[in-house]
Protein backbone atom coordinates (compact mmCIF):
# COMPACT_ATOMS: atom_id res chain seq x y z
CA UNK A 1 0.00 0.00 0.00
CA UNK A 2 1.12 3.50 -0.85
CA UNK A 3 -0.25 6.76 0.54
CA UNK A 4 -0.82 7.96 -3.03
CA UNK A 5 -3.33 5.16 -3.52
CA UNK A 6 -5.74 6.80 -1.07
CA UNK A 7 -4.59 10.44 -1.04
CA UNK A 8 -6.61 11.44 -4.09
CA UNK A 9 -10.16 12.60 -4.88
CA UNK A 10 -11.76 9.14 -4.51
CA UNK A 11 -9.86 8.73 -1.22
CA UNK A 12 -11.13 12.14 -0.11
CA UNK A 13 -14.72 10.93 -0.63
CA UNK A 14 -13.96 7.77 1.35
CA UNK A 15 -12.51 10.00 4.08
CA UNK A 16 -15.71 12.05 4.21
CA UNK A 17 -17.66 8.81 4.66
CA UNK A 18 -15.30 7.79 7.47
CA UNK A 19 -15.97 11.12 9.20
CA UNK A 20 -19.71 10.53 8.94
CA UNK A 21 -19.29 6.95 10.18
CA UNK A 22 -17.31 7.99 13.23
CA UNK A 23 -19.69 10.84 14.07
CA UNK A 24 -22.88 8.86 13.46
CA UNK A 25 -23.44 7.84 17.10
CA UNK A 26 -23.56 11.58 17.92
CA UNK A 27 -25.76 12.43 14.95
CA UNK A 28 -28.44 9.94 16.01
CA UNK A 29 -29.72 12.57 18.48
CA UNK A 30 -30.73 14.67 15.47
CA UNK A 31 -32.80 12.30 13.27
CA UNK A 32 -33.06 14.64 10.28
CA UNK A 33 -29.32 15.26 10.28
CA UNK A 34 -28.62 11.53 10.79
CA UNK A 35 -30.70 10.43 7.79
CA UNK A 36 -29.19 13.17 5.59
CA UNK A 37 -25.68 12.23 6.71
CA UNK A 38 -26.39 8.56 6.00
CA UNK A 39 -27.76 9.36 2.53
CA UNK A 40 -24.73 11.57 1.81
CA UNK A 41 -22.41 8.79 3.00
CA UNK A 42 -24.07 6.37 0.57
CA UNK A 43 -23.66 8.92 -2.20
CA UNK A 44 -19.92 9.20 -1.46
CA UNK A 45 -19.72 5.40 -1.60
CA UNK A 46 -21.16 5.36 -5.11
CA UNK A 47 -19.12 8.32 -6.27
CA UNK A 48 -15.70 7.28 -4.94
CA UNK A 49 -15.59 4.09 -7.00
CA UNK A 50 -16.96 5.78 -10.13
CA UNK A 51 -14.50 8.64 -9.75
CA UNK A 52 -11.58 6.25 -9.19
CA UNK A 53 -12.45 4.39 -12.39
CA UNK A 54 -12.96 7.64 -14.35
CA UNK A 55 -9.63 9.09 -13.19
CA UNK A 56 -7.74 5.80 -13.51
CA UNK A 57 -7.00 5.89 -9.78
CA UNK A 58 -8.31 2.45 -8.83
CA UNK A 59 -6.11 0.70 -6.32
CA UNK A 60 -6.15 -2.21 -3.91
CA UNK A 61 -5.61 0.23 -1.04
CA UNK A 62 -8.58 2.32 -2.14
CA UNK A 63 -10.83 -0.72 -2.51
CA UNK A 64 -9.69 -1.99 0.89
CA UNK A 65 -10.32 1.38 2.56
CA UNK A 66 -13.70 1.71 0.83
CA UNK A 67 -14.89 -1.67 2.10
CA UNK A 68 -13.75 -1.08 5.66
CA UNK A 69 -15.22 2.41 5.82
CA UNK A 70 -18.56 0.99 4.62
CA UNK A 71 -18.46 -1.55 7.44
CA UNK A 72 -17.60 1.13 10.02
CA UNK A 73 -20.48 3.30 8.79
CA UNK A 74 -23.07 0.55 8.96
CA UNK A 75 -21.91 -0.93 12.26
CA UNK A 76 -21.87 2.51 13.91
CA UNK A 77 -25.28 3.39 12.48
CA UNK A 78 -26.85 0.07 13.50
CA UNK A 79 -25.30 0.14 16.95
CA UNK A 80 -26.47 3.73 17.54
CA UNK A 81 -30.00 2.91 16.38
CA UNK A 82 -30.11 -0.14 18.65
CA UNK A 83 -28.77 1.76 21.67
CA UNK A 84 -31.46 4.40 21.19
CA UNK A 85 -34.23 1.78 20.87
CA UNK A 86 -34.97 2.73 17.28
CA UNK A 87 -34.04 -0.69 15.90
CA UNK A 88 -34.27 -4.18 17.43
CA UNK A 89 -30.92 -5.75 18.35
CA UNK A 90 -31.67 -8.83 16.22
CA UNK A 91 -31.21 -6.56 13.21
CA UNK A 92 -27.47 -6.58 13.98
CA UNK A 93 -27.38 -10.27 13.08
CA UNK A 94 -29.55 -9.85 9.99
CA UNK A 95 -27.68 -6.80 8.71
CA UNK A 96 -24.22 -8.28 9.16
CA UNK A 97 -24.48 -11.95 8.15
CA UNK A 98 -22.18 -11.27 5.20
CA UNK A 99 -19.56 -9.70 7.46
CA UNK A 100 -19.78 -12.53 10.00
CA UNK A 101 -19.09 -15.03 7.23
CA UNK A 102 -16.26 -12.86 5.85
CA UNK A 103 -14.71 -12.67 9.32
CA UNK A 104 -14.01 -16.40 9.17
CA UNK A 105 -11.85 -15.81 6.09
CA UNK A 106 -9.38 -13.47 7.82
CA UNK A 107 -6.82 -16.17 8.73
CA UNK A 108 -6.61 -17.22 5.07
CA UNK A 109 -6.25 -13.65 3.81
CA UNK A 110 -3.48 -12.45 6.13
CA UNK A 111 -0.66 -14.43 4.46
CA UNK A 112 -1.41 -13.37 0.88
CA UNK A 113 -2.00 -9.78 2.05
CA UNK A 114 1.41 -9.65 3.78
CA UNK A 115 3.04 -10.96 0.60
CA UNK A 116 1.19 -8.33 -1.52
CA UNK A 117 -0.76 -11.09 -3.24
CA UNK A 118 -4.10 -9.46 -2.60
CA UNK A 119 -6.87 -10.47 -4.98
CA UNK A 120 -8.94 -7.73 -6.60
CA UNK A 121 -11.86 -6.69 -4.41
CA UNK A 122 -14.52 -6.73 -7.08
CA UNK A 123 -18.15 -6.27 -6.05
CA UNK A 124 -20.28 -9.36 -6.48
CA UNK A 125 -23.98 -9.15 -7.48
CA UNK A 126 -25.19 -10.72 -4.22
CA UNK A 127 -22.91 -8.41 -2.27
CA UNK A 128 -24.42 -5.39 -3.99
CA UNK A 129 -27.93 -6.72 -3.41
CA UNK A 130 -27.07 -7.18 0.27
CA UNK A 131 -25.92 -3.55 0.41
CA UNK A 132 -29.13 -2.34 -1.26
CA UNK A 133 -31.32 -4.26 1.22
CA UNK A 134 -29.14 -2.97 4.05
CA UNK A 135 -29.69 0.64 2.94
CA UNK A 136 -33.45 0.07 2.57
CA UNK A 137 -33.48 -1.28 6.12
CA UNK A 138 -31.77 1.83 7.49
CA UNK A 139 -34.03 4.21 5.59
CA UNK A 140 -37.12 2.27 6.72
CA UNK A 141 -35.93 2.48 10.34
CA UNK A 142 -35.26 6.23 10.00
CA UNK A 143 -38.77 6.65 8.56
CA UNK A 144 -40.35 4.60 11.35
CA UNK A 145 -41.58 1.99 8.85
CA UNK A 146 -40.78 -1.08 10.95
CA UNK A 147 -42.75 -3.65 8.89
CA UNK A 148 -40.70 -2.65 5.82
CA UNK A 149 -37.54 -2.60 7.96
CA UNK A 150 -38.19 -6.18 9.10
CA UNK A 151 -38.68 -7.38 5.52
CA UNK A 152 -35.60 -5.51 4.27
CA UNK A 153 -33.47 -6.71 7.22
CA UNK A 154 -34.56 -10.30 6.60
CA UNK A 155 -33.70 -9.99 2.90
CA UNK A 156 -30.36 -8.44 3.89
CA UNK A 157 -29.65 -11.50 6.02
CA UNK A 158 -30.58 -13.95 3.26
CA UNK A 159 -28.63 -12.11 0.57
CA UNK A 160 -25.76 -11.69 3.04
CA UNK A 161 -25.50 -15.44 3.57
CA UNK A 162 -25.34 -15.95 -0.18
CA UNK A 163 -22.79 -13.16 -0.60
CA UNK A 164 -20.67 -14.42 2.28
CA UNK A 165 -20.59 -17.93 0.90
CA UNK A 166 -19.79 -16.50 -2.54
CA UNK A 167 -16.74 -14.72 -1.09
CA UNK A 168 -15.34 -18.12 -0.13
CA UNK A 169 -15.23 -18.92 -3.83
CA UNK A 170 -13.04 -15.93 -4.67
CA UNK A 171 -9.54 -16.84 -5.73
CA UNK A 172 -7.26 -16.49 -2.73
CA UNK A 173 -10.10 -16.59 -0.21
CA UNK A 174 -8.73 -19.81 1.27
CA UNK A 175 -8.17 -22.20 -1.55
CA UNK A 176 -11.78 -23.02 -2.43
CA UNK A 177 -12.75 -22.12 -5.96
CA UNK A 178 -9.17 -22.04 -7.23
CA UNK A 179 -7.91 -24.13 -10.09
CA UNK A 180 -5.22 -26.50 -8.91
Amino acid sequence: MRAGDVLNWPGFLTGIRLGIAVSFPFLIHFPGVAVCAYAFALLTDVLDGALARHLGQESQAGAFADGWVDKILHVNAAWALCLHDQMPAVFLILLFTREMIQFVQIPWLVGPFRRSEVCPQLAQPLGRLTSVFQAITFFAVFAGQMPLAWVAASLTGLAGVGAGIGYFRRPGAHGFGQAR
